[in-house]
């Protein structure tokens, strides 16, 4: 029955093995895509709007361009008018003028709003596609963690596999509670390295700033697996060295046997009594 325990156990241990390397190496992020169905409706949903917004940004820029042709066709006016009073002092060509002046204040007015607006207008359409490069690159991310967790517990995992077999007892592993101390060390590999993938993707450090992939956001293939090998693989270290001594502390407390009463020479008799005693009964037996 142990051996039947036993040849499971290895096997579990096998499947799991083979589950974490598809999960680190042969997964796609088109296969993570199924995470984000929600986000990618979102994203969807938006796009009309920002069309909408393109639009009205297009009609604020050619009305802006419409009222720069206007003030540039007053200000030729003005021009000719003031011209005109150098000439002729008309009280008329006068009202034109200040008319003409009135027309280019109006329109340098309408210009500033319409230029209001396209920023307006631009910081939206941005906000956007912000919002919408978010969704589409849920399903990046998803896959990230979700190579991060494989690569950190199949680091830790190999830790554990290579020191069972380093010393030559497979069944080592199986004794003891070292199979269950084994789960533990690859579910903390597993947390550390998404801890590292995580402080290493948000404060930008040179891991991710290179390699293809850097423009779009995602950090390079390869650096990603030595990184997280390298956290799990540490982290499994750790715990696995930690462990028997957290063990030991948190163990409760055994109770104290009670020692067994010594006796004392007062309760015992010395030699010489039981001697005398001896003597004392071989004497009266005797006739």
């Amino acid at each position: 029955m142990s051996l039947i325990v036993n040849a499971l156990r290895n096997l579990a241990v096998a499947l799991v093995l083979l589950a974490l390397l598809g999960l680190a190496f042969f997964v796609s992020p088109e296969a993570m895509a199924v995470f984000d169905t929600g986000y990618r409706r979102v994203s969807e949903e938006l796009i009309p709007a920002r069309i909408e917004l393109v639009g009205r940004r297009l009609d604020f820029e050619s009305d802006y361009l419409d009222r720069t042709q206007d003030r540039v066709d007053v200000d030729a006016r003005i021009e000719a008018v003031r011209v005109r009073l150098k000439e002729n002092k008309d009280p008329d060509l006068q009202a034109d003028l200040e008319s003409l002046i009135d027309l280019k204040r109006i329109a340098e007015e309408q210009m500033l709003e319409l230029d209001k607006s396209i920023k307006r207008a631009d910081n939206d359409i941005a906000e956007l596609g912000r919002v919408i490069d978010r969704t589409h690159g849920h399903a990046d991310n998803v896959y990230l963690v979700v190579r991060g967790i494989a690569l950190g517990a199949l680091g830790a995992l190999l830790y554990t596999l290579v020191g069972v077999l380093s010393r030559r007892r497979p069944g080592a592993l199986l004794a003891g509670g070292n199979l269950e101390r084994a789960v533990a060390a690859t579910l903390v590999g597993a947390v550390a390295a998404v801890i590292a993938l995580a402080v290493f993707h948000t404060r930008q450090i040179s891991i991710f700033a290179a390699g293809a992939d850097a423009a779009a956001g995602r950090p390079d293939f390869w650096r990603v697996t030595v990184l997280c090998l390298g956290a799990g693989a540490l982290a499994g270290a750790v715990y696995s060295r930690s462990a028997p001594h957290v063990d030991r502390l948190l163990a409760p407390a055994e109770p104290k046997q009670a020692a067994a009463p010594v006796p004392s020479d007062q309760d015992t008799p010395p030699a010489d009594e039981y001697l005398a005693d001896d003597a004392g009964e071989s004497r009266e037996r005797r006739p």
